[in-house]
């Protein structure tokens, strides 16, 4: 056990020099396989160049900010196995001396096309309507929506103010700062997902420095009332990492998706931009639901969480006390109430990306 706990620190501890010391020398370690841009999954050989007299010990791989694996002298090589396709994921090499960091490199993997190139054949969208004093409205039919797509009206296939069942997932902070919050929101957290409709799925995902799946999608709520009181708080903050995993794990959900996000933190760990996190949201479809605290780490770590849930249609909320999560955790599931499901089937044409209005 003690093996492990120094292991986690000390990939905690490489996490927070990358992440505040990105320029360091870029000829002491390169890429030599896979090269930038190639496509990454199941069992991939990596190969690195290392300058030599530079006094090189190791070449720490990490994959999303996890250390995944480390190439040694005379080969400079490693195999990682990646259990799904890596879309445009950046990869780090650190060149290790002495317990410090004397150089590194970084790749972005490709694409799948066969991820990439989609054939769509019905496109679902989910609005929510309010009033001028944002009240939400619940009684609108189909002749009062206008749904354009670059521009032009079309028709609608599918209507309804009562939305198909939804799958969200829960992720909560249990980084070390949690420590004195971590209880309530594990309280309010059961609380929820009791209270959302019966045929709902529910996932619960943890993270800190990395994120750990606790319970996969389900509609047994006893599953996730037993698993949730386990999570312990420690460790640093890799938000941004964990929501893009999620969402990955959420691509292939069919129907309404959306991440519940408590986090108290600023990210200090990931490798993943907000702002690619943020796309990865919106690619994937799926409504960011976020609450932060008022207290920490001002403005930052709140327009953060902001940007994440404006991007995705979702809310952010800040609360002063964990008293006020059950209150929170009602308007969301207003929020999710509130929508509309609307279907159509695209226009032929060539392949691309399309912009759709909604009056």
């Amino acid at each position: 056990m003690s093996g492990r706990r120094t292991l986690s620190r000390a990939v905690v501890l490489t996490a927070l020099l990358v992440a505040a010391g990105r320029a360091l020398a870029g000829d002491v370690v390169t890429f030599l396989e896979p090269k930038d841009g190639a496509l990454v999954y199941g069992p991939t050989r990596f190969e690195f160049a290392v300058r030599e007299g530079a006094g090189v010990e190791r070449v720490d791989l990490f994959v999303g900010g996890r250390l995944v694996g480390s190439a040694f002298p005379p080969e400079w090589t490693l195999t990682f196995a990646s259990d799904r396709p890596l879309q445009a994921a950046v990869l780090h090499a650190l060149a290790m001396s002495d317990g410090g960091i004397v150089g590194s490199a970084s790749i972005r993997t490709g694409r799948f096309a066969a991820i990439e190139n989609v054939d769509v054949d019905l496109v679902q969208l989910y609005p929510v309507v309010t009033n001028g004093r944002g009240e939400y409205v619940r009684d609108l039919e189909a002749k009062d929506f206008r749904v354009t797509e670059d521009g032009r009206p079309i028709r609608l296939r599918h209507f309804s103010s009562s939305p198909t069942s939804l799958s969200i997932a829960m992720m909560i902070d249990v980084s070390g700062s949690m420590a004195d919050k971590l209880e309530r929101v594990q309280d309010a957290s059961i609380r929820f997902a009791g209270e959302l409709d019966a045929g709902d799925a529910v996932s619960l995902y943890a993270f800190n420095h990395r994120l750990r799946s606790i319970v996969p999608l389900t509609t047994d709520r006893a599953a996730v009332r037993e698993k949730i009181w386990y999570l312990r708080s420690y460790g640093g903050t890799a938000l941004y990492d964990a929501l893009s995993e999620v969402v990955d794990a959420l691509s292939e959900v069919a129907g309404r998706k959306a991440i519940f996000l408590f986090s108290d933190g600023l990210d200090e760990l990931s490798m993943t931009s907000l702002r690619g996190a943020a796309r990865a949201a919106v690619d994937g479809e799926v409504i960011v639901y976020a609450v932060g605290t008022r207290e920490e780490h001002g403005e930052s770590g709140r327009e953060d969480l902001a940007t994440l849930a404006r991007a995705t249609g979702g809310e952010a909320y800040f609360i002063a006390s964990a008293d006020e999560l059950p209150g929170i955790f009602r308007l969301v599931r207003e929020h999710l109430r509130a929508q509309y499901a609307l279907s159509y089937a695209p226009s032929p044409g060539a392949a691309g990306m399309r912009r759709i209005g909604i009056d």
